[in-house]
């Protein structure tokens, strides 16, 4: 083991606490710089350090050093637009269709849109921001963007391979000023997540959506209104004088 007398200081960074050496810069101020202590032994494998101190090397320097070491440097990262999800509002889900108007086609094979601009997703949107009761939909959910619609509907009804789905889609982006952004591996991608999801919507009879909501947002309007008889009710039970429901609403908000 080195003892005291094989070490000498090193310096660590003049971010950490000035405690250690003291040096004059070319401007006869004084520096402090912390150090530590590495062995002799160590520093003289070291290559000497050029007289002006040591130089940052640049990133392209780094990078070729990684490959001659054999250590792969990872490619830049790039945004996958088919591990995105569609526009999370009513708004870019619009325009997202408007976009994609001739990729959109029927939507699935029974004839029916895709359900980011049917009827029913329009009730529902309409009905949960009107009502206080409301819940926030899932707007951004893969199932419901045109695309991937159109894919399902190109592999099992026209029986497309993958390559040319994805040349089908891209023709219809150029033709419509955007830039072609599919390649087989994501339809293949897409087609594999969101196909089974789109089925199971797909399994519902004809009208049973608007059924579905209509029925959900009275059931909970009828369990709201409830709610304050019921409340008055125990306050007659707990002794207390009989209060209409709309006051105690009103005096509970209040508390």
């Amino acid at each position: 083991m080195s003892t005291s007398k094989d070490m000498v200081p090193c310096f660590v960074g003049a971010h950490q606490p000035h405690h250690g050496l003291s040096l004059k810069d070319s401007g006869e101020r004084t520096i402090h710089q912390p150090v530590r202590f590495t062995s002799k032994a160590i520093l003289a494998e070291l290559p000497a350090m050029p007289a002006e101190g040591i130089t940052k090397t640049p990133p392209e320097a780094v990078a070729s050093n990684s490959s001659d070491l054999g250590v792969e440097t990872p490619p830049p990262s790039c945004p996958d637009i088919f591990d995105s999800g569609s526009p999370a509002t009513a708004k870019g889900q619009t325009a997202c269709a408007k976009a994609l108007e001739g990729v959109g086609g029927s939507g699935s094979k029974k004839g029916q849109l895709p359900l980011a601009v049917t009827p029913v997703r329009t009730l529902k949107r309409k009905i949960s921001s009107i009502s206080p009761s409301g819940i926030a939909t899932n707007k951004g959910v893969a199932e419901h963007d045109p695309a991937n619609h159109e894919i399902k509907r190109l592999r099992e009804e026209k029986g497309l391979k993958w390559e040319q789905i994805a040349e089908v889609l891209n023709k219809r982006l150029i033709e419509q000023g955007k830039s072609p952004a599919f390649t087989h591996n994501g339809v293949y991608s897409r087609y594999t997540r969101n196909a089974p999801r789109i089925a199971a919507l797909e399994a519902w009879p004809s009208g049973q959506d608007e059924m579905l909501i209509r029925a959900y947002h009275e059931v909970r309007a009828e369990m709201a209104e409830e709610l304050w008889h019921r409340v008055s009710d125990k306050i007659v039970q707990a002794g207390g004088e009989r209060t209409s429901p709309g006051a105690c609403a009103v005096r509970y908000n209040s508390l």
